[in-house]
């Protein structure tokens, strides 16, 4: 259990294997073995072994029997979570002396806390996951906002569409402005009613309403380019939503149609219907395309269809069909849980997956460490059935036991400072096609873009794969890290899986954001993943949360496909080698994928009378009329 604990997997199976040859119905250390398969990325091995106990103990273990069933769910590729339910409301009735007269629009942060926008009184209300009030702002007292309209948070800082002051103003998660920009007119960075806003391939970008195009700044705030496409006109852009791979969808009230462009303002295609009446916000979850129109309601874009349909019914808790006045956004959460703003009938709806309303959430804890006992820190990991993360769970959700008695105390915020670290590991494919071609020598100033940001706190490491894979370096001298980058011994056929397993295996035991970024040169065949293949990386890299970058000079067209899958399936993302604006951002989106683990931490009610005694820890959570259950263990240490 201690190789378990120091997450040391393929060690901790050796010694469960050990166990259940002397003791071959040890329940707990098979269920244990199962753990430590799912853990290191052999989900089917994991598979055997608590269908086993299952069967062995006739139903004996309910969680492993939900780990079971929740771990068949995900190698069938998950299943439709159902069309969305009534949840809660938020109106100026739901926190007393707060107005809400007049929403607008829902920002939603990493942790899932929302931020309202209300239009007539100029505010934002913060709240937390579950609904709880915070906080509530609306800058200074010498230049409050005038009049917001949308806002987005981006790497924790909320960027608001002030319509009335025709600014942008940027807020810290805390309430405090941190600077703003923009003026009125129609020159270079300035504004006749910024309406809608979104962040894309690292800039953002504005709706400028009154003067028909979009704007292009940077993350501070810099005018980049105005965006107008000469092929199609924008009469009121009014809503704009990104995909996450550099395309626009930019919504025009006046005309109903939704254009779509890329980054550089080239317009790619438009999207018409008769229900599209005066489309205003924009928002991606899941496979769709929410969009609220101030007349037809909440409708989407089913993109494989290439249809807008409108949002199924909403009922309340009382069986009341929930009327749509005139909405103005629709946002998201981790968890694809929508938020609508109407604007006329005064109140903000929240609404949620039906399936997740039926079905528990999946709770995991992956480790106990008691190196500072009587305080016990627990790994847990929260997420739906489907595997989206649980953030911003506090301890009014989150329960722990110990042999069945319910702790006080358990402190859950443990994990913020960790997040301010970035964890990387970088496999070079060491082979010859890449020295002959000439690609090495390039690779220094490929991935310098992605080097510069690296800052004192995070910690790198270099994987060279060859027929071997070695961990050459560990630091952050960026000279040092370049000009290994183009040296060593090649091979024909570079051992890249045993090096991607061995890189997701160095971050396994860091904290905070963790990323691999596979550098290669997209000619080798899928046979040099060998001995652990694709499926199997791809499990650990999921099982660990750890994604997968890839960086290819696509040497082999025909290879490109399979790549570009390693990176999708961990949730990374697939760059060329020479583009240089997906490289500038790589390290903003490793840094971005944030460690979606709690670290609770709590005093021990087990005495040094149990010493050497094993005791049994449960972790409850109840979160949005769901709940689930993740347990483990601990001997309790020697003084």
């Amino acid at each position: 259990l201690g190789f378990y604990n120091r997450q040391n997997y393929v060690a901790a199976r050796e010694f469960f294997y050990k166990a259940l040859d002397v003791h071959p119905y040890f329940h707990l250390a098979r269920r244990y073995l199962g753990d430590s398969y799912y853990y290191s990325g052999d989900f089917n091995g994991a598979l055997e072994q608590w269908s086993y106990l299952q069967e062995v103990s006739r139903g004996a273990y309910p969680t492993v029997g939900e780990r079971l069933e929740i771990l068949e769910f995900h190698l069938n590729q998950y299943s439709d979570p159902g069309e969305q339910s009534y949840l809660r409301k938020y109106d100026s009735s739901t926190f007393r002396r707060v107005p809400l007269d007049y929403p607008v629009d829902v920002a939603v942060d990493s942790r899932n806390r929302q931020y309202l926008i209300n239009y007539r009184d100029a505010n934002i209300v913060q709240l937390s996951a579950d609904g709880t009030l915070l906080n509530q702002f609306k800058g200074p007292f010498y230049d409050p906002l005038k009049g917001p309209i949308a806002a987005i948070v981006h790497d924790d800082l909320i960027y608001v569409a002030d319509y009335d002051a025709d600014e942008i103003s940027v807020f810290r998660t805390s309430g405090a402005r941190l600077r703003s920009f923009g003026e009125s007119g129609s020159g270079d960075g300035q504004f006749r009613g910024p309406s809608g806003l979104v962040v894309e391939s690292g800039y953002l970008f504005v709706c400028d309403a009154g003067n028909g195009r979009i704007e292009k700044f940077d993350l501070e705030g810099n005018f980049l380019a105005s965006l107008k496409s000469r092929e199609t006109r924008l009469h009121q852009p009014s809503g704009i939503a990104g995909n996450g791979r550099g395309i626009l969808y930019i919504s025009d009230k006046k005309t109903g149609i939704i254009h779509v462009m890329d980054i550089d303002g080239n317009m790619l295609d438009s999207i018409s219907s008769p229900e599209l009446q005066e489309p205003r916000g924009l928002e991606f979850s899941g496979n769709r395309l929410w969009i609220a129109d101030e007349k037809a309601g909440v409708l989407f874009y089913d993109a494989a269809a290439k249809s807008i349909q409108r949002m199924t019914e909403i009922r309340d808790f009382e069986d009341r069909p929930v009327l749509w006045n005139r909405v103005f956004s629709v946002r998201s959460d981790s968890r694809d849980s929508l938020l609508i703003s109407d604007y006329g009938a005064h109140q903000v709806v929240m609404t949620t997956p039906e399936a997740y309303k039926r079905s528990g959430l999946n709770i995991k804890l992956q480790k106990v460490d008691v190196a500072s006992f009587p305080v016990v820190g627990l790994f847990v990991q929260a997420e739906t059935r489907d595997g989206k993360a649980l953030p911003g769970l506090s301890r009014k959700e989150i329960f722990v036991y110990e042999n069945d008695r319910r702790i006080g105390g358990v402190r859950t915020d443990n994990m913020e400072p960790y997040q301010k670290r970035t964890n990387i590991v970088v496999v070079k494919e060491n082979s010859e096609k890449l020295r002959s071609e000439g690609l090495d020598e390039m690779i220094p100033s490929v991935l310098q873009p992605m080097l510069l940001p690296l800052s004192i706190v995070d910690r790198f490491k270099l994987v060279r794969s060859g027929e071997q894979s070695r961990l050459i370096y560990e630091g952050r001298e960026r000279k040092q890290i370049l000009k290994l980058m183009s040296t060593g011994e090649t091979a024909t056929a570079p051992s890249l899986g045993m090096s991607s397993y061995f890189a997701i295996s160095e971050l396994v035991s860091e904290i905070g954001p963790r990323g691999v970024v596979l550098v290669v040169s997209g000619a080798m065949p899928e046979d040099t993943f060998s001995p652990y293949g694709i499926d199997k990386i791809v499990q650990y890299a999921r099982a660990q949360q750890v994604q997968i970058h890839v960086v290819s000079f696509e040497q082999d067209r025909d290879l490109t496909p399979l790549y570009q899958d390693l990176a999708h399936r961990t949730g990374g993302e697939y760059l060329r080698a020479f583009d240089e604006t997906a490289l500038k951002n790589l390290y903003a989106k490793i840094r971005n994928h944030t460690d979606s683990r709690y670290i609770l931490t709590y005093d021990s009610l087990a005495g040094q009378s149990l010493k050497d005694r094993y005791v049994d820890v449960r972790v409850e959570v109840h979160f949005q009329n769901t709940s689930g259950v993740g347990d483990g263990g601990f001997f309790v240490p020697g003084e």
